[in-house]
């Protein structure tokens, strides 16, 4: 392979190009508000003069110990499966316009050099991916669906509909000069083989990034861990050792394309329950391994744990939605940055079983009161705790009981400023509220043998639920009514007080404007499936009217209910 060529050169040579499956997946994406990775592809080559020589970087490749003619892309496979990916769509459309030929180049030698020759495919994917890439974009069939939700697979489907759409409105002499332009692109390559190949390429990966996506830091961490592999285990033993480290990174990719939690962020919880470390993961992890004596069964077992982690988070995005443990997606929806890698640790030590919830009771606790409160408290310890937690109750649990009732300071008023919160102040309009009335209504239910709301159904963070079925937060008398004139001592002390918001559906909100809630047409609306409605409707039918009097009993109602919840 020459080390500087043309794209058409290094394509039109007898080998086969193939990502490792160590390799992340395609992950270019084609942009919505501004352009992706895949629409700057594009225009650089639609732009550029076709006079002038166009660079598409330098390529880091491994060649195969075994098969002479197969090379993995070890640095630019998004370029690489990009420019297959532009060749094929280009192919299909020249097909669809009964054109055979570019000048010299007939189509059918055009598919030879960048697509398949004598039953060879030129590039492959990723394994996980391959079946789609052949039959979409190897075999020119455009009507390949898709068959999973793997995020890889759903950029590759959008990079091949991007192009085949821009190409239908191209002229013919615009898709030339674009096919010379691309074809005639000078590149660098580096080839590595032998037994030193790996921990060149570990060396160059880390360092050499030179065109399209930065690398992530899970990309960074991996060239890390091999390189000082290489550096720490004994030369009879390196290539068996990293062989482990590249099945993990297999597995780490491969859940990564099911997630949709962004890699790093994983990474980051991780390296925030699992080492001692403080600062980024980067530095959590030079830390501990500068620590260790035996470093390279330190990397095995931190990436086997790393390995392991993404595999849970599987769980963890379930159970985020509240679908198995309502506690865990309450807590995230008091502070998910701070709980994420203790839900994590827990999941590692098989603690979220057989309604084994006292640790997560006691966490929502200290959440609620650190958000409810009239104190200035800006420490928050759970991570710390986290660190500690070693698998058993006593490691994490006494610690927890402590926080929950005098916080992380010892001269904080933790329950008495929580409580002070809804018993001292008017003012409860903020969105966060909705967490209250949603426990209340849930209370509510509790006591009426009734099935309870949902986390979503709360929020609707997760996007599950239409529109016109969202709850919102709302004002049981108007913030501006057409039926009266508030005092100004009403605006101050009652209007936003959390006796008067409720949890209302857009749909039911937006009918009642700004009425009179006692009007019996707006009131009958609150004879509804949401208990703390019909607590309302009730108190309309008996009083005829929403007033001072009404907010403060429907607010004794919700703190009563709030100190006996959360204990203040």
């Amino acid at each position: 392979m020459d080390t500087k060529t043309k794209i058409k050169g290094l394509f039109g040579q007898k080998i086969q190009i193939a990502v490792p499956s160590y390799q992340r997946a395609y992950s270019w994406t084609v942009g919505d508000e501004k352009a992706g990775q895949v629409d700057q592809f594009l225009e650089d080559i639609r732009e550029h003069d076709v006079n002038k020589t166009y660079y598409l970087g330098h390529f880091l490749f491994e060649k195969d110990p075994v098969f002479d003619y197969k090379y993995y892309v070890i640095d630019g496979q998004q370029r690489l499966t990009t420019t297959v990916i532009f060749m094929s769509c280009l192919i299909r459309e020249l097909q669809q316009r009964n054109i055979t030929s570019i000048d010299e180049e007939s189509v059918e030698e055009i598919t030879e050099t960048y697509l398949i020759h004598h039953n060879r495919y030129k590039f492959e994917t990723v394994v996980a991916d391959a079946v789609f890439f052949e039959q979409r974009i190897i075999q020119l069939n455009p009507e390949t669906v898709r068959d999973s939700n793997r995020k890889s697979l759903k950029l590759l489907d959008e990079a091949d509909h991007f192009f085949a759409e821009k190409m239908r409105s191209f002229s013919f002499d615009e898709l030339r000069k674009m096919y010379h332009i691309l074809s005639n692109a000078m590149i660098t390559t580096f080839v590595m083989e032998g037994d030193d190949a790996k921990l060149l390429a570990t060396q160059i990966f880390a360092f050499q990034n030179d065109r399209g996506k930065a690398l992530t830091q899970l990309e960074k961490l991996k060239a890390y861990c091999m390189h000082q592999m290489y550096r720490y285990a004994e030369p009879e033993q390196v290539l068996s050792k990293i062989s482990v480290l590249e099945d993990h990174f297999s597995q780490i990719y491969a859940n990564v394309e099911s997630l949709k939690t962004p890699e790093d962020q994983v990474l980051t919880w991780h390296c925030q329950a699992f080492t001692s470390g403080w600062g980024d993961a980067f530095s959590c992890i030079k830390y501990d391994f500068a620590k260790e004596e035996d470093k390279k069964l330190w990397i095995l077992n931190f990436v086997h744990e790393l390995s392991n982690t993404y595999k849970l988070m599987l769980k963890f995005e379930s159970l985020e939605q509240g679908h198995e443990c309502r506690l865990v997606a309450d807590i995230f929806y008091l502070d998910k940055t701070s709980t994420a890698p203790l839900i994590l640790k827990l999941l590692h030590y098989n603690k979220l079983r057989d309604n084994d919830f006292e640790v997560l009771r006691a966490v929502e606790k200290i959440l609620f009161k650190l958000r409810f409160t009239i104190g200035d408290f800006r420490t928050n310890r759970l991570i710390s705790l986290t660190k500690k937690y070693n698998g058993t109750e006593e490691s994490l649990l006494p610690d927890l009981y402590h926080a929950v009732n005098n916080g992380f300071q010892e001269n904080w008023d933790f329950n008495g400023a929580c409580r002070q919160y809804f018993t001292s102040i008017s003012y409860h309009y903020r969105g966060d509220i909705k967490y209250v009335l949603y426990k209340y209504e849930n209370y509510l239910r509790r006591q009426n043998k009734e099935p309870e709301l949902s986390p979503d159904e709360c929020s609707n963070i997760f996007e599950t639920r239409a529109k016109n079925l969202e709850n919102t937060l709302d004002h049981i008398t108007p913030q501006d009514p057409d039926f009266t004139t508030y005092s100004d001592d009403f605006k101050a002390k009652f209007l936003h007080d959390i006796g008067n918001l409720t949890l209302m559906t857009w749909s039911n909100n937006s009918s009642k404007s700004n009425h009179d809630p006692a009007d019996p047409g707006i009131r009958d609306r609150y004879d509804s499936v949401f208990r703390a409605q019909k607590e309302i409707f009730h108190t309309l039918c008996q009083d005829g009217q929403w007033g001072e009097e009404q907010i403060r009993a429907r607010k004794k109602k919700i703190i009563d209910f709030v100190i006996a919840q959360w204990g203040l």
